[in-house]
């Protein structure tokens, strides 16, 4: 074999860096969440932060337990706190993986873990909270990030806007005959033929979403990746004319998996730009139509 050339040595060097750089960043943003987290700990015995009336609910699966933690903690440490924040776990998962015990130790009034017998993957973190919490407001959020601590009020101002049923930190247009990656982003407040964007968190109110919402046979056959489309989907057809967007910073929110790639962790956003989600928003449209009627279509 040959010697290797000079440019495969040099990316080989630039790989390398890439990593350590990420590791270093990883590192960077986990002291300053595990910093964060300590310091409202001392200043919450002796000032109490102001509430946010949302139920926090996320979903997540064995793979990415580890991280877990990391997650919670920027949630309690952000500048305002919501009523409660619910983990919800499926329980033949955890016949296969033990719940780490820097996850467990966060467990209190503010924070616990729910399992559940039957888990529907993304779309659980709305589904059993609304079973649990049928008349909270219930704000999602994904299991991957480190959330900056300005994420919660940026939903604030909505909860007593009586119009604003559903509010998603950020959205994107709604234009089927374009692929999904060049669908414009949405800054407005609000906005018609749009979508919510699960990874910003999105904020549903009590009866925002048609009953069709818990349909698990229907959303797994003709969207099982895209919650994002179901749950938008079923607001539009229960009369929500809008979406609110509360323009929350998902630029300061960290992506644990991409500072810290130690393990292989395929993300549904990065695939749903490979064409997937254009392939399930038309098998849901078909479904609606065959079942439905064409004047049914929300889009």
């Amino acid at each position: 074999m040959g010697t290797p050339s000079i440019w495969m040595r040099a990316s080989s060097v630039m790989r390398l860096w890439v990593i350590l750089s990420n590791q270093l960043k990883f590192f960077v943003w986990k002291s300053l969440c595990e910093i964060r987290y300590a310091y409202f700990s001392v200043i919450d015995r002796f000032k109490e932060r102001q509430k946010l009336k949302a139920i926090v609910s996320l979903t997540s699966f064995p793979r990415r337990y580890k991280y877990l933690h990391l997650v919670i903690k920027s949630l309690l440490s952000n500048t305002v706190l919501p009523e409660k924040i619910v983990l919800y776990l499926c329980s033949s998962e955890l016949n296969e993986c033990q719940i780490p015990q820097d996850l467990l130790s966060l467990g209190g009034d503010l924070f616990e873990i729910r399992t559940v017998e039957k888990g529907y993957r993304s779309f659980s973190k709305l589904l059993h909270a609304r079973d649990d919490f049928p008349t909270s407001n219930i704000l999602t959020v994904d299991d991957d990030l480190i959330y900056h601590h300005s994420f919660l009020v940026s939903f604030l101002k909505f909860v007593d806007n009586e119009e604003a049923t559903v509010i998603s930190g950020q959205g994107v247009e709604v234009c089927l005959h374009q692929p999904y990656r060049e669908w414009p982003r949405i800054n407005a407040e609000s906005s018609g033929n749009a979508m919510v964007l699960g990874y910003s968190g999105v904020l549903y109110k009590s009866g925002a979403l048609h009953k069709l919402v818990r349909d698990a046979a229907v959303f797994q056959k003709v969207c099982p990746h895209n919650d994002d489309i179901w749950f938008s989907c079923c607001a539009r057809l229960n009369g929500v004319k809008k979406f609110f967007y509360s323009g929350a910073n998902v630029r300061a929110n960290k992506d644990i998996y991409y500072y810290h790639p130690d393990i292989e962790n395929p993300k549904l956003s990065d695939q749903n730009l490979n064409g997937r989600l254009e392939i399930e928003f038309k098998s849901l449209n078909e479904w609606l139509a065959i079942n439905y009627g064409a004047d049914w279509l929300p889009y």
